[in-house]
């Protein structure tokens, strides 16, 4: 178990002490954690809705960003294009970013519910 620095908010210190996400996602369907999870720096129990609320919402913000960032590097590509520029790196970065979109989707999808 992994344990947090006393200045962390209350939070941080709920989601470095947690063993997993796995553990996570079944301690808030109601099934029996493998232990009771409170936060190491004030000893109280965690909120554990608001932990799963807060990493749901981040994941959201990156994949909008990066949403936001493929399209970018989509009209680059398409402007070097239309000026007959070399688009080969600009391609790549657009390889390298789309990559990383799909990871943050994918784990997007990991956090949510299955009906979701």
């Amino acid at each position: 178990m992994r344990t947090c620095r006393q200045a962390a908010p209350r939070t941080w210190g709920c989601l470095f002490h947690l063993a997993s996400e796995r553990e996570q996602a079944r301690f808030l369907l109601g099934h029996r954690a493998s232990s009771e999870h409170r936060s190491p720096t004030t000893g109280r129990l965690c909120d554990m809705s608001a932990v799963m609320n807060s990493r749901v919402e981040t994941a959201r913000r990156h994949v909008l960003d990066g949403r936001r960032i493929v399209a970018h590097q989509k009209e680059l590509v398409w402007r070097l294009a239309a000026l007959g520029l070399d688009t080969s790196e600009a391609k790549e970065t657009l390889s390298l970013f789309e990559s990383s979109l799909e990871i943050f989707e994918q784990h997007l999808r990991e956090l949510l519910p299955p009906d979701a």
